[in-house]
């Protein structure tokens, strides 16, 4: 015998805890529509939402099961009537003025302009168009925070492949050039890497979530190569160092590391201190 769909629904508050909350949040739902005295046309449409919230759980597609649910929220805007609705539209107007900015808080805004003298369905239509706005940039939020996620994990296991690969390049990157400490390289190209792995991390981790979609996607590309910056930065202040350009205390293998490190970490500082050098030689060739 098959198990009811509620049963299912159930056993997925055993899941990970994104998925509990959308069961919970779902069976909620579904239990407010039983107890609801909104008309059967409203009733029949709002449980069709329910019945995709559903089929989007149990295929742990979070996204668009959060998708069904707020329309089913903007469904049941009919059951409010009275003082209810009144205080459900001033709480939605609070919300969409905390969460919302720019043309979504001016419609926001401009939707909960009603008069004194409104009438319950010229109010209904005003609450339905506010949380539209509202739940649209949830939306927005959440799928950006999901390709934040993604986009951690391919750069994860980019910069360890390119890590490993630049290691084994080490000897032919070096080579031709007399005394050049080959692990010296090594370590500070790791350290650079690391730098830039670290500034990374920090550009992810202050990423706005309400950042628009497409460039999100687009930063991805830019992302990724930074790290990339902190080895092609070691070679080069392994350069200057062995030429005299640049001294850091007694120039050794600890200094190395850690101008490779800032070096990965800044590429401001970089070019800043690329900069000042060749000011230096000019000033010396003048």
């Amino acid at each position: 015998m098959s198990t009811p769909p509620e049963d299912r629904t159930s056993e997925l508050l055993k899941g990970s805890l994104d998925v509990q909350r959308l069961a919970a949040a779902y069976l909620a739902a579904k239990t407010r529509l039983d107890h609801s005295s909104i008309n059967d046309a409203t009733k029949a449409s709002a449980n069709t939402f329910l019945d995709y919230a559903r089929a989007a759980l149990e295929k742990h597609r979070i996204y668009a099961g959060w998708e069904f649910l707020q329309s089913f929220e903007r469904e049941m805007v009919d059951e409010f009537k009275g003082t209810a609705l009144r205080l459900r539209l001033e709480s939605a107007k609070a919300e969409a003025s905390k969460k919302l900015k720019n043309w979504r808080a001016c419609a926001a805004d401009e939707a909960g302009k009603s008069g004194d003298n409104a009438q319950d369905q010229e109010l209904r239509d005003r609450l339905r168009e506010i949380l539209y706005h509202v739940h649209t940039q949830s939306q927005n939020e959440y799928f950006n925070i999901e390709q934040i996620k993604k986009q951690s994990r391919v750069i994860a296991v980019f910069l360890v492949g390119s890590a490993l690969l630049l290691f084994e390049l080490s000897n032919f990157i070096t080579a031709g050039v007399d005394g050049i400490d080959v692990d010296a390289f090594r370590l500070g190209m790791l350290s650079g890497v690391f730098g830039g792995m670290l500034s990374v991390a920090y550009t992810v981790m202050r990423s706005d979530p309400s950042t628009r979609i497409p460039q999100l996607k687009a930063s991805l590309g830019l992302t990724i190569t930074r790290p990339l910056f902190g080895p092609l930065v070691t070679f080069a202040i392994l350069m200057l160092m062995h030429q005299g350009f640049l001294s850091f205390g007694d120039n050794t293998m600890a200094a190395l590391v850690a101008l490779s490190f800032l070096g990965g970490f800044s590429e401001r500082w970089f070019l800043g201190l690329v900069e000042r050098i060749n000011a230096r030689a000019t000033e010396g060739a003048s």
